[in-house]
C-alpha cells in the first residue's frame, strides 16, 4: 500500500483486476450494490470514466452521455440507481461524492492499482478461462501487476468456477466462484423486455440472415459463448474494447436484428433501430461470500 494513500470518511471497497480486459467486475459491482441497498446501506460508486472525454470530477446519471462520461459509469448508473461519480483522480471523486450525497460506503469500479486512495476491502475478479495469460506484465503480457498481488486482496472472485491453479494464490484471502447469468433481453430503442425464450423464438421465425452480434468489451468471446448458451444463432462482429459506436458502424447490418451487451447498448441508444437488443446479465455471487462481505462492511461502519 502506498505510504501517501489518502483515507476518506467512509469504507472504500475496491473491485478490480490485475489483467487487462474484461473479467466481469461491472456486474459484480452492481450485485454488491444491490446487496448493500437491500440491507439498509447507502452505497455510492466511483469510477475513472475510461473512454469518456470529461476532465475532472463529475456526477453521472442514467441519461448521461457515454461519450463524455464513459460507458461503464453510465451503465452502472442505469443498473443501480445509486450516485455514480467519475474522475481520473479517485481521491477527488471520493471526496466529492461524499460531500454531495448521503453515501455511507463507496464501491470503486476498478482502481486496484490506484494506490493514492486508501481502501478497506479489496476484491479481485479473475476470469476462469483466461486467468493470467502468459504470466507476464504489460506490454509483453496482460498483467497490470504480478500474480502475487492477489494474495494481498481480501477476496478473489473467479468468474465461472474455482480452479486449483487459483487456490495456490489465495492463502491470504478468501476465494469464491461465481457465474454471470443471462436474465432478459432489452430493446435498445424502446426499453421493451423479452425473456430469453421469447426472443429466441422471435429470431428463429425471422426469415432474414443471422442476427449480427456486435461486441466492444474486453472479452468478447464470453459474450459470444453466452449467446450460444441461450440458443441464439448469430454472426459475430468484434470491435475494440470501449469502442465509441457511431451509426456508420452498423451500415452492413441494416435490415438485420442486432444483438449486443448492456455496456455497448448505452452507446447506441440514441440511434438504435427497433430490432436491436441488449442482453442483461447478472452476477450470481455465492451466499457465503456475500455474508462475509456484509459482515466486514458492518464492522467498518461501527
Amino acid at each position: 500500500m502506498c505510504l501517501t494513500a489518502q483515507k476518506v470518511n467512509c469504507p472504500v471497497i475496491i473491485v478490480g483486476n490485475i489483467v487487462v480486459g474484461g473479467t466481469g467486475k461491472t456486474p459484480v459491482i452492481a450485485a454488491l450494490t444491490r446487496r448493500l441497498q437491500a440491507n439498509g446501506f447507502k452505497p455510492g460508486i466511483i469510477s475513472r470514466g475510461y473512454g469518456g472525454s470529461l476532465k475532472g470530477v463529475a456526477a453521472v446519471n442514467a441519461t448521461s452521455s457515454p461519450q463524455v462520461f464513459g460507458d461503464e459509469p453510465v451503465m452502472l448508473a442505469q443498473m443501480t440507481g445509486v450516485p455514480v461519480y467519475i474522475g481520473t483522480d479517485r481521491v477527488a471523486a471520493a471526496k466529492k461524492i461524499l460531500a454531495e450525497t448521503d453515501c455511507t460506503v463507496l464501491l470503486c469500479d476498478d482502481g486496484l492499482q490506484h494506490y493514492r486512495l486508501a481502501r478497506d476491502i479489496e476484491i479481485v475478479v479473475v476470469d476462469a478461462a483466461r486467468q493470467f495469460g502468459n504470466g507476464w506484465c504489460m506490454p509483453i503480457g496482460p498483467l497490470r501487476e504480478s500474480v502475487g498481488r492477489i494474495q494481498k486482496c481480501d477476496y478473489i472472485l473467479l468468474n465461472q468456477t474455482i480452479k486449483k491453479e487459483i487456490l495456490m494464490f489465495s492463502k491470504a484471502c478468501s476465494a469464491h466462484g461465481f457465474e454471470l447469468q443471462p436474465s432478459l433481453w432489452v430493446n435498445v430503442q424502446t426499453g421493451e423486455k423479452k425473456t430469453l425464450t421469447e426472443l429466441r423464438s422471435q429470431l428463429a421465425l425471422d426469415g432474414r440472415r443471422k442476427p449480427a452480434a456486435v461486441c466492444a468489451i474486453g472479452n468478447p468471446e464470453r459474450f459470444y459463448a453466452t449467446l450460444n448458451s441461450v440458443g441464439v444463432d448469430f454472426e459475430p462482429h468484434t470491435f475494440d474494447d470501449h469502442h465509441q459506436f457511431k451509426p456508420h458502424d452498423f451500415a452492413n447490418f441494416i435490415g438485420l436484428p442486432v444483438l449486443m451487451t448492456e455496456k455497448d447498448a448505452v452507446k447506441c441508444s440514441s440511434f438504435a433501430r427497433p430490432d436491436w437488443w441488449a442482453l442483461q446479465v447478472e452476477a450470481k455471487l455465492p451466499t457465503e461470500f456475500l455474508d462475509s462481505f456484509e459482515e466486514r462492511v458492518n464492522h467498518l461502519l461501527k
